[in-house]
Order: C-alpha cells, then sequence, then structure tokens
C-alpha cells in the first residue's frame, strides 16, 4: 500500500514538473489576412479564429497594446474590431487548460470589449466571461464550452495575448 501511495505521489509530481505555459499572441502574420478564417499554432496547439461581421482578419505586431488580431472592416483604419463584429476562437485544441487569460488589446479611452463563451459557432453571445470592459489587464478565464468571442462594445479594440497552461 505504502508502494502505491508513494508512486502516485511520484506520478504527481512528474506531471506537474512537466505542465508548460503557452502564449498564443495573434501577431503574426501581419497585415491583411486575406481570409476571414486562420489558424494559429501556438506551442504545438492550433487555435482557429474567425472574423464574423464583415471584413478579413488583420494582424498587428506594432508595439505596446497594438499586438494582436482586428478586422479590415474598422472604418476608423485602425484594423480592430467594432461594434457589431466580432472574433471567434475555436478552442477544441485547448479546451479543459484552465485557467486561460486574455488580453482585449488597444483597449484606451472609451473603447470597450465583451469575451463570451459559447458552444455554437458563428454566432456572438453566449455566457459573458468579461462585460464590456475597457481594461488591457490579462481577464483570467476558466471555459467550459468550446468556443472564445471577442466583441467590440465601443470604439475599436484587439483579440490580444491568450494564455494558458497544459500539463
Amino acid at each position: 500500500m505504502k508502494t502505491a501511495i508513494y508512486m502516485f505521489g511520484a506520478l504527481a509530481f512528474v506531471a506537474s514538473a512537466n505542465a508548460t505555459t503557452v502564449t498564443c499572441s495573434f501577431n503574426s502574420p501581419t497585415g491583411d489576412l486575406g481570409s476571414t478564417t486562420h489558424t494559429y499554432s501556438c506551442g504545438g496547439f492550433n487555435i482557429t479564429a474567425t472574423a464574423f461581421g464583415g471584413g478579413n482578419l488583420f494582424g498587428k505586431n506594432d508595439g505596446g497594446d497594438e499586438v494582436g488580431v482586428g478586422l479590415t472592416s474598422d472604418p476608423s483604419g485602425q484594423n480592430e474590431i467594432t461594434p457589431g463584429h466580432f472574433i471567434q476562437l475555436d478552442l477544441v485544441n485547448i479546451l479543459g487548460n484552465n485557467p486561460m487569460s486574455l488580453v482585449i488589446g488597444s483597449n484606451t479611452g472609451d473603447d470597450r470589449g465583451t469575451i463570451w463563451n459559447t458552444s455554437v459557432a458563428g454566432v456572438a453571445g453566449g455566457t459573458a466571461l468579461v462585460s464590456n470592459t475597457g481594461s488591457e489587464s490579462p481577464f483570467t478565464l476558466n471555459p467550459t464550452l468550446r468556443y472564445l468571442d471577442l466583441s467590440g462594445t465601443a470604439g475599436n479594440i484587439l483579440l490580444g495575448p491568450l494564455t494558458f497552461t497544459t500539463s
């Protein structure tokens, strides 16, 4: 019995020792991606981003809070996510690696965004994990459904880095 307990403890230690933190910055490639869908490879995991509401995905890597993915349909020409538009992330390959953190970038002044968790592809909404926020701090999320949606609720914002830990 003692041997089994020691082996279980050793396995738990090895599993925690192999945990890896993965960050997907969504900043490469840059410019107009020429499509509404792009798959990002992050630490051996694939995360697919899809644009809804008009425009193609647009990668930004301008430094500071101007790093992430937005949309070419932004009327201000900044290629960010505006009200009535959203980007949906398919978490099928990483779901369960909670907690995750997500940054809403380029969120200054009156800019606002909402992060949703849903099981429905292509439809904004579901459970609001973060509502109408103006903060650029990383938000800790524990999604249980397949998709994360980031929608602009005022001004324009970027889908910034998503970080999660695997074991």
